[in-house]
């Protein structure tokens, strides 16, 4: 929102501290959007000490929930939790019904943002009813927003797109833009996850319209992110970078560290799918750089997961575990459940691959445990997966099909192709059937995943072997033996070397 900036003779302000407080206030706001946290955090405890001296209340709960607010982009949802809490004593005090629903919103934030999504909700619907009693409609929207983001990250998309809507109808009506464009983004990003692209790309574009028109550049920004992830996931790699390198443009020109690091983290992704891992951790440790600087722990613990990926992705294990460790660890100090679970996942994906079962089983429950609890459908179907393939290593196949059915029916509920991909190559190692690995391969081609497709043609190549289909398994070790030779993956090119031999002995 832009802000008219009028310079005035303080000898005419009838109350300086009053005004020194807002001047606190407002800048604290352009720092955090900028990226700029610890300028951000310290107006704001200057605020808080003007607000404590003039004894305040009203001033010093307004200062606590901007405070809370601060602490999310460094990942501290504990104190984000305490500031809010705090403010919210205030306001019950002094009777303030906004600031009561305001600070249950923060609340619910930060819920959020540690992985309570059922205890998140409970404080938005405490939140809504309060905005609805006191004729709110701007507080409505905000919270039905919040409410729509709750039920997407459960999977239930469809629930999502209801509470976006309603939210758009408040906004269109007051003509809040700004509101209306974050909307159309989110309603993006709900299509995108059930792999209705098109429809993702058309809010996408309406979210894009609109920014370009008010020159609202922060949303702008994180639109073309989001159309870059589009178009990574379709395969469309080089379309992705496009869309990146826009967003970072932008980001660098506003000074938005925070910004300037999420772009260059996707730009990252990137070249990890393309299996150009040198390239992928050059970015990532761009990223590692900026987040450093500004203290963005959320940020610094995602850096850390993707360096692990490309670790795994190489084969250099021990490695992957040493930054996927680092991952959780933030993750459980800021109280991150979600997080946690996701890396506790990548550490048991690792321990497979180094046939430590008893280790992985160990991790394994923890997360399922977590992920059941907060309703992580889409981490769920990660477990699941990894369940599959523990048993299918140890030979266990009942076991490894009753995790996998478990896997094809979430992932056909939530709409995750990848997973059911995923899931139909570990049916087809199971039964040896030719049109699993077919449908596995046709959906890796789609998306375009280097690693996961080259998995495939490993296991398909294998698979061909055992059926003495040696000419058409040649192809396929062909394909895998270039991808795991550049990624520098001495295990599974080992194994395919081992896999080469065999076919030449059966020769």
């Amino acid at each position: 929102m832009e802000r008219e900036i009028v310079t005035k003779d303080t000898a005419s302000i009838p109350d300086l501290d009053t005004t020194a407080f807002m001047a606190y206030m407002h800048r604290s706001t352009v720092y955090l959007v900028m990226g700029k946290i610890t300028q951000a955090l310290n107006d704001l405890e200057r605020g808080l000490t003007l607000a404590k001296k003039m004894q305040n209340e009203k001033l010093i709960a307004d200062s606590m929930l901007y405070m809370s607010n601060v602490f999310l982009p460094l990942g501290e949802q504990n104190k984000m939790m305490e500031s809010a809490r705090h403010a919210l004593e205030i306001y019950k005090k002094i009777g303030h019904r906004e600031g009561i629903a305001n600070s249950l919103n923060v609340l619910g934030n930060a819920l959020y943002y540690a992985g309570d999504l059922k205890n998140a909700l409970k404080h938005y619907r405490k939140s809504l009813k309060i905005f609805e009693e006191i004729n709110d409609r701007n507080g409505q929207a905000k919270i039905l927003v919040n409410i729509g983001l709750v039920h997407y990250y459960f999977g239930n998309y469809r629930n999502a797109l209801k509470y976006f809507k309603e939210s758009l109808k408040i906004s269109d009506s007051a003509g809040n833009l700004i509101r209306k464009a974050s909307i159309l983004n989110n309603m993006g990003l709900a299509y995108y996850y059930m792999g209705e692209y098109k429809h993702a790309f058309e809010h996408y574009q309406k979210s894009l319209a609109i920014l370009e028109r008010i020159e609202n550049r922060i949303i702008m920004s994180q639109t073309l992110n989001n159309i870059g992830i589009l178009y990574d996931s379709m395969g469309k790699h080089r379309k992705a970078l496009e869309y990146y390198r826009r967003s970072l443009k932008i980001e660098t020109e506003i000074g938005n560290y925070g910004g300037q690091a999420a772009s260059i983290i996707n730009i990252g992704e990137v070249y990890y799918h393309l299996g150009d891992y040198r390239r992928a951790l050059e970015y990532y440790r761009k990223a590692w750089s900026i987040i450093t600087k500004i203290g963005n722990n959320k940020t610094l613990s995602l850096v850390f997961h993707n360096i692990g990926y490309v670790y795994f992705s190489r084969g250099e294990y021990e490695k992957a575990l040493e930054y996927f460790k680092k991952s959780m660890e933030i993750e459980e100090e800021k109280g991150n459940l979600s997080g946690k679970a996701v890396s506790l996942h990548s550490i048991v994906e690792t321990f497979i691959e180094l046939e430590q079962f008893e280790n992985a089983l160990k991790y394994l429950k923890e997360a399922e445990e977590i992920a059941t609890k907060s309703g992580l459908k889409e981490t769920l179907c990660d477990i699941y997966i990894a369940y599959g393939k523990m048993f299918i290593k140890e030979e266990k196949p009942k076991e490894a099909e009753k995790y996998i059915n478990k896997t094809v029916e979430l992932a056909r509920e939530i709409g995750t192709k990848e997973h059911e991909a995923l899931a139909l190559l570990l049916l087809g190692r199971i039964y040896e059937k030719d049109e699993f690995f077919k449908a596995s391969l046709t959906t890796f081609k789609e998306f375009n995943e280097k690693y996961n497709l080259s998995l495939a043609y490993y296991y398909y190549s294998k698979f061909l072997i055992s059926r003495g289909l040696f000419p058409e398994a040649s192809k396929y070790i062909k394909k895998a033996r270039a991808f795991f030779k550049k990624a520098g993956n001495k295990k599974y090119m080992r194994k395919i070397e081992e896999l080469h031999n065999e076919k030449r002995t059966k020769l």
